[in-house]
Parts: C-alpha cells; structure tokens; sequence
C-alpha cells in the first residue's frame, strides 16, 4: 500500500481547490434562481391608497398580475407586508385572480357626536376612507 505525502504547500493547493468549486457552485446556485425567476415579472402596480387624517397610517392597494393586495404602514413602516384578498366560495371557482380597477374614490369626514352615556359626552368621528371597487376581467 502506498502513502501520500503531502507538503504544505500541496494542502494549500488543495484548499484553494476547495475554494474555487464552492465559489462554482454558488455561481451556479445564483444563475439557476436568477434564470427561474419569470423574466416578465412587474413589480405590483398600486392602484389606490389613503392616508389617516393626520398622515400616521398609510393603506395602499395593489394588483399584481390581477390579483389584489392590501399594505399598511405606520409612520412610513410597514406593520402589514402587502397580503393578497379573495374569497373562497363553495361550488364554484375562486375569486382571486384577474382582476382590474374599476373605480375608485376617496372623502374625509370630521363631525362630531353625542352619545347620552359615558364618560365623554362629546364624541369626534374623524377618518379618511377609501372606496375600490373592482371587475373581473373573464378569459374567453
């Protein structure tokens, strides 16, 4: 049976091997998610947003490729990552895709009420509200 013997130098040789295929390999892991990420894709497209009326929380809607989201910030950070909306029916299809912005509209209201019990009889009713609707758009 025969030994290697291997020197200093050689096992620093080796190493670098080691080295240079681990970089390959990560290069080749990189190329392959990078080539199977749909080249077409298109950030989501905000169709609508409000602010509270002191401009502390921010909604937005979006679509993306037809399909709606909602994202919520607060003082310019996100307290809800966008999350899609659609309903699951019974006996029949999904309603969660293909969707395009029909209308849309936006009003503030500040009055104020008074409520007979209570420790405040005086009570402010204040907001911002947005109003999307949405159509579904039918692949024939």
């Amino acid at each position: 049976m025969a030994r290697a013997r291997c020197a200093v130098g050689e096992t620093l040789k080796v190493r670098e091997q080691e080295r240079a295929v681990q970089k390959l390999i990560a290069g080749l892991c990189l190329s392959w998610l990078i080539a199977a990420s749909p080249a077409h894709a298109e950030p989501p497209q905000v169709v609508a947003m409000v602010d509270s009326p002191g401009k502390v929380l921010h909604v937005e809607l979006s679509l993306d490729e037809g399909r709606i989201a909602y994202s919520i910030s607060r003082l310019g950070v996100p307290v809800i990552a966008p999350s899609r909306l659609g309903f699951l029916l019974r006996n029949t299809e999904k309603l969660e895709r293909n969707f395009a912005l029909a209308t849309q509209s936006t009003r503030s209201v500040d009055e104020t009420w008074e409520q007979p019990w209570g420790e405040t009889r005086t009570v402010r009713n204040h907001y911002s509200e947005l109003s999307a609707r949405f159509t579904e758009q039918v692949k024939l």
